[in-house]
């Protein structure tokens, strides 16, 4: 999945996370284009795994 630290995207790490509890993901990979930072950000916050 991609946040708004890829151009592509407009996703918030938080909103993210929430959309992601609702919908019952235990694990996601953040696939930002040329940065770690949307990762390390979801991670920070999210109760599941975060790859």
């Amino acid at each position: 999945m991609h946040t708004h630290f890829s151009k592509d995207c407009t996703t918030s790490p938080e909103r993210l996370v929430a959309r992601c509890l609702k919908v019952g993901f235990g694990c996601i990979a953040v696939t930002d284009h040329n940065t770690i930072r949307g990762g390390v950000e979801v991670a920070k916050i999210a109760p599941f795994k975060v790859i």
